[in-house]
């Protein structure tokens, strides 16, 4: 990917979560009519986030389950191409090695392979521990809206943190690739690392 697309893809994501959050949430289209939900607005302590349903079923729908099913898809993708890629690199070494041709290729084939199996592990992992820590607040918080008393409020303070976390886990998940690593500390140490095409 060159740094122009990357950067395209960056700036659509922040243009389209803004939209989906800051801009519903200032223009109150979240508030709910409900005379618990108004005393609670009216109230500085309350940090209770209470919602109308249309708002709570659009922004799961938009926030969470239409960007899954997109992650999902995305992900196949890069799991047949993987597949497809491995393929091609074991039958060109087989094929290399048969006829004697260009044996130093085979270790740096190797590296490639296994630097994108680690790659996919830890995609596969992010993907997983996201979907594990938003997926109950996303059941829940439509069905709150819906039926108050099915989800107690502790639960659904739990699923709500729970979803939080989900944050401080990406750094540790990320760091067990060593590009990701190494992208870490030229960061951190305000170090140049290698550069995307132009």
């Amino acid at each position: 990917m060159t740094r122009r697309r990357a950067s395209i893809v960056i700036i659509c994501v922040w243009l389209i979560s803004g939209a989906i959050s800051i801009l519903p949430i200032h223009l109150g289209w979240w508030r709910s009519s409900d005379p618990t939900a108004q005393a609670c607005y009216d109230d500085p302590t309350c940090c209770d986030f209470i919602t109308n349903k249309y708002f709570a079923i659009m922004s799961s729908a938009m926030s969470f389950y239409i960007p899954l099913i997109i992650m999902i898809f995305v992900y196949n993708r890069v799991l047949k191409e993987a597949e497809h890629q491995a393929k091609l690199i074991i039958q060109q070494d087989k094929q290399l090695g048969l006829n004697g041709q260009n044996l130093q290729d085979q270790p740096k084939n190797l590296m490639v392979s296994i630097s994108e199996k680690r790659a996919l592990k830890t995609l596969s992992l992010v993907m997983g521990v996201f979907i594990i820590c938003w997926l109950p607040f996303f059941i829940a918080h439509p069905l709150k809206v819906l039926c108050d008393f099915c989800i107690p409020n502790p639960l659904f303070m739990f699923f709500n943190w729970l979803g939080y976390i989900n944050s401080t886990f990406n750094p540790f998940l990320y760091s067990r690739n060593p590009e990701f690593m190494a992208a870490y500390k030229n960061f951190l140490f305000c170090r140049k690392g290698p550069s995307l095409q132009n």
